[in-house]
């Protein structure tokens, strides 16, 4: 089971700032992209459940680290996983790292919940869901994304 998929994406034109730069709420829109192609490719399971209009994982908070600038035509590569799995909720980093997959261009955490759409409520993931991520999902040895930012940029040489 690969625990931390990965897609190359391109950065377009219409996502750059005049200076060839991707503007920052772009950065959003190719993190989940990326990540919703992991769920399609990798996570059937978990594509099926999304698709339901009766429950649902609804993100309850993101916290995002910009570090590198992604430029006009650059690949760039998304990874995501899920890590502190609760009977209702998971955490989500997805990262955008450069081409060789060295150096990280930004880190994304978001925490999930699962909830009963029609009730509003947060209710247990069911049974085979459970043991799906508590199969898939990876750990994380920090307690922030700060902690976690750090320790992906050691040994990351640095820019000439």
């Amino acid at each position: 089971m690969n625990q931390r998929p990965q897609t190359r994406l391109t950065v377009k034109f219409s996502d750059c700032d005049p200076f060839g730069h991707l503007y920052n709420v772009r950065y959003l829109d190719y993190l989940f992209d990326g990540r919703e192609q992991h769920v399609i490719e990798h996570y059937p399971l978990l594509r099926t459940e999304m698709m339901s209009r009766q429950r649902n994982w609804v993100i309850a908070a993101t916290d995002i680290r910009y570090l590198h600038p992604a430029a006009l035509g650059e690949c760039v590569i998304i990874e995501s996983s899920v890590f502190n799995i609760t009977r209702h909720g998971v955490m989500l980093e997805i990262a955008m790292l450069d081409a060789a997959a060295i150096r990280p261009k930004a880190v994304l955490w978001s925490r999930l919940q699962y909830v009963d759409l029609e009730r509003g409520a947060i209710v247990y993931h069911p049974p085979q869901v459970q043991a799906f991520l508590d199969e898939v999902g990876v750990a994380l040895d920090a307690a922030s994304l700060d902690a976690r930012v750090k320790a992906l940029l050691q040994g990351v040489p640095t820019a000439a």
